[in-house]
C-alpha cells in the first residue's frame, strides 16, 4: 500500500510539473516566429516576379485534383 501511495505522489508531482511547463509558451513563440518569416519570404518573392508568371491557374470545368 505504501508503494502505491508513493507512486501516486510521484505522479501528482509529475502532473504539476507538466502543468507549469513552458512548452506551450515555447511553441507559441516558435509559431509566431515562423509566421513572421513566412510573411517576409512571401513579400520578398512577390517583389521579384508577377503572380501570373509563377502561379498555376485552375482549368475551367475541372474539379480539384484533376489535371
Amino acid at each position: 500500500m505504501r508503494r502505491l501511495e508513493d507512486e501516486q505522489a510521484a505522479f501528482e508531482a509529475f502532473l504539476e510539473r507538466l502543468r507549469s511547463s513552458k512548452d506551450k509558451a515555447e511553441f507559441d513563440t516558435f509559431m509566431d516566429e515562423r509566421a513572421r518569416t513566412s510573411k517576409a519570404r512571401d513579400a520578398a518573392e512577390g517583389d521579384g516576379a508577377s503572380e501570373d508568371d509563377t502561379t498555376a491557374k485552375p482549368v475551367k470545368d475541372r474539379r480539384p485534383g484533376e489535371y
